[in-house]
Parts: C-alpha cells; sequence; structure tokens
C-alpha cells in the first residue's frame, strides 16, 4: 500500500510494517516501528539502502508541508 500525504493524516496511526509512503517525491517503506519512532528504508538506484528515522510528530510536520 502506498500512501500520499493526504491519506497520512487520516492514518497515521494505522501505520504498520512494510507501508510505503510518499515522502519528498520518494517512496519510503516502513521497515519498524518503536513506540513513537519510524524507521524507513529505500533502495536507492545505485542500489544501496537509504534509511530514514523520524518520530511521528516530524512526519506529520513533513507530511503537512508537502504538496497535496
Amino acid at each position: 500500500m502506498t500512501l500520499h500525504s493526504a491519506e497520512i493524516f487520516l492514518t497515521l496511526n494505522n501505520l504498520k510494517i512494510g507501508d510505503v509512503l510518499v515522502i519528498n517525491s520518494m517512496e519510503w517503506t516502513i521497515a519498524s516501528i518503536h513506540s513513537d519512532i519510524i524507521d524507513f528504508y529505500r533502495e536507492g538506484i545505485d542500489g544501496s539502502n537509504r534509511v530514514l528515522q523520524m518520530n511521528e510528530r516530524e512526519l506529520d510536520t513533513l507530511l503537512q508541508e508537502q504538496p497535496r
């Protein structure tokens, strides 16, 4: 499931491992959720893995700033 910023506001509490979110026009997969810390990963064009970690408040703020 790929979620875009407009959908995230309704489902932030329903995120689960394996969900894909579009952040800054890139698809990030949820790797783990620890309390309010969410770990994301994506595979770069060169085949290397990229990791992103943020809490729910940071994610909410970031997604609110993105165009819908």
